[in-house]
């Protein structure tokens, strides 16, 4: 085999390596979204457990395979937004757009709560966010939960002070 052979099969069997690293990395327990409000998209969500959670600006396998390059020494771009806390915590990690005000996305204008079987809900604290005012307007940000999640409960995306509803996400899988 010649040199260059050997280095493009290298280089395959590099990526996919790290493609199966992704992977393994991002499973996640099920979620199932209701969208309560019609101008309300979801892109991604995620329960993060750990102490550190993150918000990748871009979807989350892109997100850590640049992460990955970036530890290899290798020139990639984008940064997530990271929250670090002092012990090992829950966070839901949520980007969404819509056709909303640039108001209503902004970080403190959007809640996450947990509901519980009995209905008793207990609001997220928000840790990190961002919001684009560009149209449509998109929003990213990192609730972290007061106990760990069970498969009993969901989270319920509204606009401050609960006044509309947008989403509810149902777990599962823990």
């Amino acid at each position: 085999m010649s040199s260059s052979t050997e280095r493009i099969l290298l280089g395959l069997a590099a990526v996919t390596v790290l493609l199966g690293l992704v992977a393994w990395i991002n499973r996640q327990p099920s979620l199932t979204v209701t969208v309560l409000n019609p101008k309300f998209r979801l892109v991604s969500a995620r329960i993060s457990h750990g102490t550190t959670h993150k918000l990748y600006l871009d979807n989350w396998p892109k997100g850590q395979l640049m992460e990955l390059l970036k530890a290899t020494g290798l020139k990639a771009g984008g940064s997530p937004l990271s929250v670090q806390t002092t012990n090992r915590s829950y966070a839901l990690v949520a980007r969404f757009i819509g056709g909303l005000t640039a108001n209503t996305f902004d970080p403190n204008q959007v809640w996450a709560e947990v509901v519980d079987v009995s209905g008793t809900t207990t609001r997220c604290a928000l840790a990190q966010g961002y919001a684009k005012a560009a149209s449509p307007h998109e929003c990213g940000m990192i609730w972290l939960l007061a106990s760990p999640p069970t498969n009993n409960v969901t989270v319920r995306l509204t606009t401050r002070f609960g006044q509309s509803p947008l989403a509810e996400i149902r777990l599962g899988g823990f």
